[in-house]
């Protein structure tokens, strides 16, 4: 088991899906991924990551659309990002994080939620989710 973590999220995957994950599935290796809510930017958080990281280019407009796109669909963002960090045959656990337990309570409540498939439709045409990157089924 490989731990990848703020490395593999809704916003930030490409790097993972072209080198890491084929990498480590060719040597039968798993991946844990660690803050796939990036720290807590997904869920509106102003913090990018740890450290006082600053905000990558263009990651405030795609986090903006992404949360557009998830509200025309009734969908939480949190919900939608802890899914994708998941769904990549690759991945065998996701590591989010929580404050408190309420939010601990909301992570695991987030992975029984079904998304609709239009969701991810729409963030693959805004550019927000690579095209060869899985989603929840």
């Amino acid at each position: 088991m490989f731990l990848l973590a703020c490395q593999y999220s809704l916003l930030d995957h490409e790097q993972a899906l072209a080198g890491v994950f084929p990498k480590l599935h060719a040597r039968g290796i798993s991946v844990m991924v660690g803050s796939p809510l990036l720290a807590g930017y997904l869920t509106g958080r102003d913090r990018y990551l740890y450290g006082g990281r600053p905000v990558p280019a263009g990651a405030a407009e795609k986090r903006a659309k992404a949360m557009e796109i998830a509200a025309s669909h009734g969908v939480d963002l949190r919900t939608a990002a802890l899914q994708f960090a998941a769904a990549p045959e690759v991945v065998s656990s996701i590591v989010p994080g929580a404050r408190n337990a309420g939010q601990a309570r909301a992570n695991v409540e987030s992975m029984t939620v079904a998304i609709p498939a239009g969701f991810w439709a729409d963030l693959r045409r805004a550019g927000i989710v690579s095209a060869d990157a899985s989603v929840p089924a």
